[in-house]
């Protein structure tokens, strides 16, 4: 009886414009993270949480997701608190202000201050796609993010956010019905165009022997990532059988006696 919604964007960080590093997380923060025109957020969760109610968003390269959950009984407070983040979103500058400082905060002290080992893969993804989309963390930049405006979240979601770039995945006991009223909700989103249509080809760089980049920091912790770009793809016949090599050379955390 619980229900999951799953709202897919094929937009994420690789369309970020330049200099604007951090806009497409910036703006999902600003949908899953804030308050619609009819609700502040403290009124949305006050809402949700009485009955387990969650939305929520999560950003990569190429994607950006919402993800709902919500008892199948309480269906009709979800879409209609829920809902409207998306397809009517408030954009108060208080809410801008605490998500700037939040994201800021995650690049600054989550990432660089605090986790070496994520630290080292996202400098290893900058030198491999250096001179792409690709290269910046999803979290953008510190100047990117503080170079964003409200009017440059309100013109990604617009531009982003759109019925050309969505995936829509529901799972649990939800009903025809429930699934028609997301349907027609949804319909509400601009048309837009599909972003794979637009966005160029992706090339790594490779390297020319063996390259070393020490990064040093005042820590106690060391991580040491490695890697290089190959063309293989989930499309691809070999990724099952390099995927099943990845995992016997070692899952992260795991050890086999």
């Amino acid at each position: 009886p619980q229900l999951r919604v799953k709202i897919l964007f094929e937009a994420g960080s690789a369309d970020d414009p330049p200099g604007k590093e951090g806009l497409a997380a910036f703006s999902a923060r600003m949908i899953a993270g804030a308050g619609s025109k009819a609700m502040t957020l403290d009124e949305i969760t006050k809402s949700l949480y009485p009955v387990a109610g969650s939305f929520g968003g999560q950003v990569d390269k190429e994607m950006t997701t919402f993800t709902g959950t919500i008892h199948k009984d309480n269906w009709d407070r979800f879409a209609r608190v829920s809902l409207p983040m998306l397809l009517d979103p408030g954009f108060r500058d208080e809410d801008f202000k605490r998500n700037k400082d939040g994201l800021l905060n995650t690049l600054k002290q989550d990432l660089i201050a605090n986790n070496e080992e994520e630290l080292g893969k996202e400098r290893l993804q900058t030198n491999i796609f250096a001179g792409t989309p690709y290269a910046h963390p999803v979290q953008g930049t510190i100047a990117g993010i503080e170079s964003i405006t409200l009017d440059d979240v309100r013109k990604f979601v617009r531009d982003q956010y759109t019925q050309g770039n969505l995936t829509l995945a529901v799972n649990g006991d939800i009903s025809d019905v429930q699934v028609a009223q997301l349907r027609t909700a949804l319909a509400t989103l601009p048309a837009g165009t599909p972003a794979p249509a637009t966005r160029a080809p992706l090339a790594g760089k490779r390297s020319r022997g063996i390259e070393v980049e020490i990064i040093e920091k005042d820590t106690r912790a060391t991580a040491i990532s490695f890697g290089f770009p190959i063309e293989v793809t989930r499309t691809h016949p070999d990724f099952a059988a390099l995927n099943v090599a990845r995992a016997w050379l070692g899952e992260h955390r795991m050890s086999t006696a």
